[in-house]
């Protein structure tokens, strides 16, 4: 604790003690006389004041380096909890074991690496499974349930999976305008269009995931293919084959990409970078789930 001789009183100064400021009247010898901002005055022994003034410098000091403590301690775990990438023991079917889902991991990694504007994103881990969803923070509070329009990232044993999806809704309510908006936006041809040539230079696929046996979405020379080229399905436009795919109900719709375990293991913590650079290019389907195509 600082020495209290070394603290001086001055005459018309403000200091504070334990009842609150006081101003310094006059100084005699070893003694002072004090008003409190109340009125109240008292004739006081100067070193008792300094012993006052020098424990409460010194409580300020203690609780500044607390503070600080505390602080480098939060920065020190949060650093050591910052996402450094894919693990082996992360590719699996379920989410138990696993800390990637968090927003101090691949969550706050890849919204931190998405482009501002009119969107604030965030992450939520999606219930006990390996997998992660990224949406508009308003978007989501609106609790459009598992329909709703979203960017997302999921494993399996061997792969990594990324990017679109938006579910076929089962009621009204926001999930439902998500879904019709989609539709509305799918059937522009500029649109499909842009999404054919993503599909071709992006290396993704259309697919429904609530069926792993379900038939995929090919963008082909003259448009779009329902199925492989064996299988001789029509080539039709993009919003009429999404709706052939949606006539059994249930369906939920993925433009993704997958990437390979080993892969996104060897990426290490740019497998963020990679997978916000997906979301970035394909939130052209994220705003036409969310705005009515006029």
């Amino acid at each position: 604790m600082e020495e209290a001789n070394s603290f001086e009183f001055l005459v018309d100064e403000q200091y504070e003690n334990e009842k609150g400021t006081f101003t310094v009247l006059s100084i005699h010898k070893n003694e002072m006389v004090i008003r409190w901002e109340g009125g109240e005055e008292k004739r006081t022994d100067i070193e008792l004041q300094r012993n006052i003034q020098a424990r409460r410098q010194w409580e300020v000091e203690q609780r500044d380096k607390e503070a600080k403590a505390a602080m480098q301690k939060k920065r020190a775990s949060q650093k050591k909890d910052a996402f450094e990438g894919f693990k082996e023991s992360d590719f699996k079917d379920r989410a138990s074991g696993t800390k990637w889902r968090g927003r101090n991991q691949l969550g706050g990694a890849v919204t931190q690496k998405l482009p501002e504007g009119r969107y604030k994103f965030n992450s939520w881990a999606f219930a006990n499974k390996p997998e992660l969803h990224w949406l508009d923070t308003a978007h989501y509070k609106r609790k459009s349930g598992e329909s709703r329009a979203r960017f997302f990232v999921r494993v399996d044993t061997e792969s990594l999976f990324c990017g679109f999806s938006i579910g076929q809704p089962t009621e009204d309510g926001d999930s439902s305008r998500n879904w019709k908006n989609f539709m509305d936006w799918s059937a522009q041809e500029n649109n499909a269009e842009a999404l054919h040539a993503s599909i071709l230079s992006l290396g993704l696929t259309i697919q429904d995931n609530s069926d792993s046996g379900s038939t995929a979405l090919i963008p082909v020379k003259d448009g779009w293919q329902l199925g492989d080229e064996e299988k001789n399905h029509a080539v039709g436009k993009l919003a009429d084959l999404i709706g052939k795919m949606a006539a059994g109900g249930g369906l939920t719709l993925e433009v993704a990409r997958r990437l390979e375990k080993k892969e996104v293991m060897a990426a290490g913590k740019d497998i963020a970078k990679v997978i916000a650079e997906l979301f970035s290019q394909l939130m052209p389907l994220y705003e036409g789930a969310l705005t009515n195509v006029r």
